[in-house]
């Protein structure tokens, strides 16, 4: 195994095999969720004991992500991982050998718990939405909304319509209900209709992640234009190569997401 930690924290094969997990996931969670699995039964448990889940985006993505961890029994793994000298290598070890696509569905819980592990997946779902989306988690969508950014509220609510119980946007509607301001609820309308704003380019999901993940790993701003055509656009092949001119496509999604993530 290449050991040279190319991107930041990752090396080229690290960086291969966490996105092949990721897609596995998606891939995964996405037909779960569109099976008859989760039914009537489940759905009126979730919301009559845990609530809507919308509230956790006003967690970090980590913090949610940590509590399913704990809630499914997989938090000593990852504990283990953290303190090991390469903890990505430890983490990819973990998904290769004992990681199933279906980890996130309750097993072995109290019937209580059920309920809270679905919500908490709901929530691990939405911000890993609006990362591939706008390449940028929800609850930092959510937190820009404290600060009075009506364009990340509107965002939120597109990728996740239960955004909406998450207090800084539940606040928000509450202010624009009190002063009457129609252009507010027009505009959030278009946002729960996912009329405006549009959802951007499904084609272009895995580049956002991948350059969010870059990011995180700190290799994303140390990677020259031509590291990342290699990595995007040959060896990943996460762009779209049908497109007139890929490479500098390729430039401008990466600039929007520097930008983005560095607000």
């Amino acid at each position: 195994m290449d050991k040279k930690k190319k991107y930041g924290k990752l090396t080229e094969s690290q960086l291969r095999t966490l996105y092949a997990h990721y897609f596995q996931f998606i891939q995964t969670a996405e037909d779960s969720l569109n099976s008859d699995e989760v039914d009537e039964a489940i759905i009126a448990s979730l919301l009559s004991q845990s609530g809507s889940w919308g509230e956790l985006y006003t967690l970090s993505y980590l913090d949610v992500t940590t509590l399913f961890m704990v809630l499914v029994g997989i938090h000593e793994d990852l504990h283990q991982a953290a303190i090991a000298e390469d903890p990505q290598e430890k983490i990819l070890s973990y998904l290769e050998n004992k990681w199933e696509p279906d980890t996130w569905k309750p097993k072995g819980l109290a019937k209580e718990h059920e309920p809270l592990a679905i919500t908490l997946f709901f929530a691990m779902r939405g911000n890993l939405d609006a990362l591939r989306m706008f390449g940028v988690t929800l609850d930092r969508l959510v937190a820009r909304v404290v600060e009075g950014n009506d364009v990340a509220l509107f965002e939120a609510v597109m990728v996740d319509r239960a955004a909406v119980q998450a207090e800084p946007i539940a606040q928000r509607i509450c202010r624009a209900q009190l002063v009457n301001d129609c252009s507010f609820f027009d505009q959030l309308a278009k946002s729960i209709t996912r009329t405006k704003p549009r959802r951007p380019n499904v084609e272009l999901d895995d580049a956002r992640f991948v350059a969010a993940l870059l990011d995180d790993s700190g290799g994303l701003r140390e990677l020259t234009e031509k590291d990342l055509q290699a990595l995007f656009l040959d060896d990943l092949e996460l762009y779209p190569d049908n497109r007139k001119d890929p490479a500098e496509a390729l430039k401008k999604l990466i600039a929007k997401v520097k930008h983005v993530r560095g607000k």
